[in-house]
């Protein structure tokens, strides 16, 4: 089953990653012209929740379910070059900045930042919700918003801190949840 696919900025990949039936899961790698599988990642030990790639094309993040976190790859030979296994639930949100920064949300209830080589740059307590799903960056990337699966609530933080900047009214909202955020551009 596909749960994530994203495309290379200038089009010519595809990678689509989920869940499957054995115990060992792939992000396959295909050329949107042809169709034809370019390689495979892996094995990973659970399911491709998402897959974000950044912004100039250079890196594919994957956040993986379970405990088992986050992985990025180079796509110029499709190395994998980071991983954080730190995570106490499974990870449905992944944001790259440009520059290569690279936001994720957990069910651990955490948000973490990563330099643009990998490393845990931040990690902060969620500050509304116990779920933070979805995160996108404004288009400066001085901001990070993210949406939370368990709360009508939308949480604006620093792109480079994870400080709380705002949480703008959601208050007309009712039920349901805020999952999926995005910034407009102009």
């Amino acid at each position: 089953k596909v749960f994530a696919v994203a495309f290379a900025p200038d089009g010519t990949w595809v990678a689509a990653g989920g869940w499957h039936r054995g115990r060992v899961h792939w992000i396959f790698i295909f050329d949107k012209a042809t169709g034809a599988v370019v390689t495979r990642l892996g094995p990973l030990s659970n399911v491709i929740l998402d897959l974000a790639v950044s912004p100039d094309g250079d890196r594919l993040a994957a956040g993986l379910g379970g405990n088992n976190g986050v992985r990025v790859w180079e796509t110029k030979r499709w190395r994998q070059i980071a991983e954080d296994k730190d995570h106490a639930g499974s990870n449905y949100g992944l944001s790259f900045a440009p520059g290569g920064r690279l936001a994720a949300t957990s069910e651990d209830g955490h948000i973490r930042l990563y330099d643009a080589n990998g490393r845990l740059a931040s990690k902060a307590k969620a500050p509304s919700g116990l779920l933070p799903h979805g995160t996108a960056f404004s288009p400066d990337s001085a901001w990070l918003a993210v949406g939370y699966l368990d709360a009508t609530r939308v949480d604006v933080l620093s792109g480079q801190t994870l400080a709380h900047v705002l949480s703008p009214d959601t208050s007309g909202m009712g039920q349901g949840d805020v999952s999926s955020v995005a910034w407009l551009t102009d």
